[in-house]
C-alpha cells in the first residue's frame, strides 16, 4: 500500500519520538489501511500504531473546520 499523508505524518512523529528517546529506528515499516506496523528484527519486536478516527477527509488531508452559526473566533 502506498502511504497516505496521514500515514507519513504518523511515521514521522513516531520516528521523532524514538529519536528523542535515543531508541533504535525500526528495520521496516508496513502500511495498512488504518495503521502502521513498525518492525525490529533483532530483537524481534513490533509496534502497531492505529491511526483511528481523525478529522481528515478520505485522502488523508485535514478536513475543513466547521463552525456553528453564531460562534466567534477566539
Amino acid at each position: 500500500m502506498h502511504p497516505s499523508p496521514r500515514h507519513q505524518a504518523a511515521e514521522r512523529d513516531f520516528r521523532d519520538l524514538l529519536r528523542d528517546a535515543e531508541l533504535d529506528q525500526p528495520d521496516d515499516v508496513e502500511y495498512r489501511y488504518d495503521e502502521l506496523l513498525f518492525l525490529w528484527y533483532d530483537p524481534k519486536l513490533a509496534v502497531i500504531v492505529e491511526l483511528g478516527d481523525s478529522p481528515c477527509d478520505d485522502e488523508g488531508m485535514p478536513a475543513e473546520t466547521v463552525t456553528s452559526p453564531g460562534a466567534t473566533d477566539p
